[in-house]
């Protein structure tokens, strides 16, 4: 099940996300299972200050940024992660 949900998510990010683009992931399961063999493995703390981005282990040249788990959607820290991703993107 696992391999056909990864190969779902390859075939959204390939028809859907160009280069300029980027991957948003607010689980650890979701950034593990797109992340590219080079991207940093996930750490919580990196993930909550919005230090965590790699590449998309489809198409190398799609960033990847994993954000807060959804539990601090509406935390400050948050909400400043995804300002951040919103300017880099």
């Amino acid at each position: 099940m696992r391999e056909c949900e990864r190969y779902r998510v390859e075939k959204v990010i390939d028809n859907f996300v160009s280069p300029s683009g980027a991957v948003l992931a607010f689980q650890k399961d979701a950034y593990l299972g797109v992340k590219s063999t080079g991207s940093p493995n996930y750490v919580f703390a990196l993930a909550k200050q919005g230090k965590l981005l790699g590449s998309c282990q489809c198409n190398d040249e799609i960033r990847l940024f994993c954000c807060p788990p959804t539990r601090l959607i509406q935390a400050r820290e948050t909400i400043e992660v995804l300002m951040l991703f919103k300017q880099i993107i």
